[in-house]
């Protein structure tokens, strides 16, 4: 959960888990320099962490401890798709962390994952958390399935200059990188899609998410030209998530 410094301000990007959290965070290390609660180590240093999870994965609440949020100017997000992220962090686990077998049944893990989590909130270094527990209740929201684009603007409009790059660059991006061995296609079952739905209730109620619909009931944000990216294809686990459910 990176804060990063703009004049005599501080603010806050609520880095969510499988939300492009890492290409917004060198965005704003390429606009303001140095950011806090980052580590790119953590994961590294395993038991010798000092926290449950890396720092920019910390929970609202948790952050609340030390960083009070009247310390902050501002705090904005990118949240997904529910049933999305779930596929990515699964497919995460198998192609960068290793942690499950790539025969692994998404099925299998899934439920696997709920029973954990209901245990320990802080398993997957927070990515299998509901979005909605890294954000307070006022926060600047924009959807992955629109592009990050809109980002640039509003933090042009809240540090009050348009210094910054004008495009956010897409980071570890599975479509790119050829040294994965990639996870096969996954195709929920109506029973993942259920379960999913009770997991995630609250972000799919609160960030306007329909588990058989690609994309949220937020309008887009419009754009000037030179912000606009080229439309980007639906994910291809959309027509699957319908094929599973039976449309």
């Amino acid at each position: 959960m990176p804060v990063f410094r703009h004049g005599d301000a501080l603010s806050y990007f609520a880095h969510i888990p499988k939300c492009a959290g890492t290409s917004v965070e060198r965005y704003l290390i390429s606009r303001f320099g140095e950011i806090g609660f980052y580590d790119k180590t953590a994961s590294m240093r395993g038991a010798a962490a000092w926290s449950r999870t890396s720092p920019q994965h910390i929970d609202w609440a948790s952050l609340q401890t030390i960083l009070p949020a009247s310390f902050l100017t501002a705090v904005f997000a990118v949240v997904r798709h529910p049933v999305a992220r779930a596929v990515s962090a699964y497919q995460f686990q198998i192609e960068v962390e290793y942690k499950i077998a790539p025969e692994t049944p998404f099925s299998d893990w899934l439920c696997n994952q709920a029973r954990a989590f209901a245990d320990d909130p802080f398993i997957m270094d927070n990515h299998f958390r509901p979005q909605s527990d890294f954000i307070p209740e006022v926060c600047e929201i924009f959807h992955l399935e629109h592009g990050l684009e809109a980002i640039i603007p509003y933090l042009d409009n809240l540090v009050g200059d348009e210094k910054g790059p004008r495009s956010i660059e897409r980071a570890n991006s599975r479509a790119h990188d050829k040294r994965r061995v990639k996870a096969a296609p996954i195709t929920p079952t109506s029973q993942d899609l259920t379960l999913l739905q009770e997991l995630y209730a609250t972000d799919f109620a609160r960030f306007g998410y329909v588990v058989d619909a690609p994309t949220p009931t937020a309008t887009q944000p419009k754009l000037v030209p030179e912000l606009s990216a080229p439309p980007r294809p639906l994910n291809k686990l959309t027509n699957r998530i319908r094929r599973g459910l039976g449309y």
